[in-house]
């Protein structure tokens, strides 16, 4: 059986009592005939919510969230060493990796008291 197909005994209709939209094989929901109800959003939501990712998906969705945020902190860092100057060794490595990790901070900082 492959990964979103559903046996034909775990199927339901959605119009029975204590059926789910897992349950029914939902797949999706077409708001233009959509009457605005909440059982919509609901069915909505249950289907954004019973999506299976794999621990390799998640590492991916993950690095690829990271990567914007990281390369921003790198140039960041490279681009403001006043304050890693005096720095030798360990601090060094340190400061860098602080203003990699906390660009966000610095610019608003930065910005407020220069």
């Amino acid at each position: 059986m492959h990964r979103g197909e559903k046996r034909a005994a775990d199927r339901c209709d959605l119009g029975e009592i204590g059926c789910d939209a897992t349950k029914a094989g939902y797949r999706g929901v077409n708001m233009s005939e959509s009457d605005g109800t909440a059982t919509d959003l609901t069915v909505l939501v249950r289907r954004v919510l019973e999506f299976e990712m794999t621990i390799a998906e998640w590492i991916g969705t993950a690095l690829m969230l990271a990567a914007p945020y990281v390369l921003v902190g790198l140039v960041w860092a490279l681009t403001h060493p006043a304050d890693r100057v005096a720095a030798h060794g360990i601090g060094w490595i340190l400061l860098f990796l602080r203003a990699v990790i906390a660009w966000p901070v610095l610019l608003l900082s930065n910005a407020c008291f220069s």
